[in-house]
């Protein structure tokens, strides 16, 4: 067993002295503490500034890319109403086209009978007429029997 006597502990220089060495420590100590904080702090404040640079440009291509729709959006929109100028330009020549048609053949219709007509020129011989009549009186078929409206030869009419 020891004793200890408080009057052995030292003298009041190498104790002033122990507690200059323990606040020198304790100061490297709060010295790296903040060396560290301004680090982490140096850190955050950079991601901070990254984020805002990733905002804004993200912002921008947003805007551009809203620009570009509504440049589309304007060229669909003028091709659209281009083609449909165009439609209507087209409908309003083929109008034309047929009123030009009828006019032509109206003014270039032969209207004189063929025995006054000048047919000296070898394309406005006359033509001879056509017989239209029913194909078998045409051909000399003596009768043709009718159906009411079956196919069965019992139905036919003039069959006895």
């Amino acid at each position: 067993m020891s004793i200890t006597i408080p009057w052995q502990r030292g003298h009041g220089h190498h104790r002033a002295l122990d507690r200059i060495a323990e606040l020198r420590e304790e100061n490297v100590r709060l010295m790296n503490r903040q060396a560290a904080a301004d680090d982490y702090f140096a850190i955050l404040m950079q991601d901070r500034a990254d984020m805002y640079t990733a905002w804004r440009d993200a912002v921008r291509r947003a805007d551009l890319a809203d620009d570009i729709a509504t440049a589309r959006l304007d060229a669909a929109c003028e091709a659209v109403t281009r083609a449909e100028e165009a439609e209507q330009q087209a409908a309003d020549m083929r109008a034309e086209l047929l009123e030009l048609r009828a006019y032509k053949a109206t003014n270039t219709a032969v209207t004189v009978p063929p025995m006054v007509r000048d047919t000296s020129n070898g394309a406005d011989q006359a033509t001879a007429p056509i017989d239209v009549r029913p194909l078998w009186d045409a051909l000399g078929i003596d009768s043709v029997r009718t159906t009411t409206s079956s196919t069965n030869p019992a139905h036919m009419q003039g069959v006895a």
